[in-house]
């Protein structure tokens, strides 16, 4: 059951990521963001949104692909296995996992900001 609480959270959320409810449409104040980059990491090819200005400076930057964190998580890992990750902040490691255990696998990532789960 969607209560008026989660509507307006719902409501909130989208309007700090630059969208407007009606018809959810970008707003006038907000024409850069979100906005998608393309990241290779090992062997894990994903796409990862972007999703305002503070952000550019932890995930768009040029050496964020020579990271070890998103090798080694992944090296834990094989196709089918079941992980959980607690504080998973937009999901940028979550998304090199789900690639590295497959569809046969699962991926569950936590986080209690409302505004960084919608991004993940």
């Amino acid at each position: 059951m969607i209560t008026s609480q989660s509507k307006r959270l719902f409501k909130k959320v989208i309007r700090q990521c630059g969208y407007e409810m009606t018809g959810i449409r970008r707003s006038e104040a907000s024409r850069t963001f979100p906005y998608v980059c393309s990241y290779r990491m090992g062997d894990c090819e994903f796409q990862f949104w972007i999703a305002g200005e503070k952000y550019v400076i932890w995930y768009d930057i040029p050496t964020i692909e020579q990271g070890v964190e998103g090798p080694v998580l992944c090296g834990l890992l094989d196709a089918g296995d079941r992980a959980l990750e607690v504080g998973c902040h937009h999901g940028f490691f979550t998304v090199q996992m789900a690639d590295k255990v497959g569809p046969a696998g699962r991926i569950v990532s936590l986080k209690a900001d409302p505004g960084n789960v919608m991004v993940a």
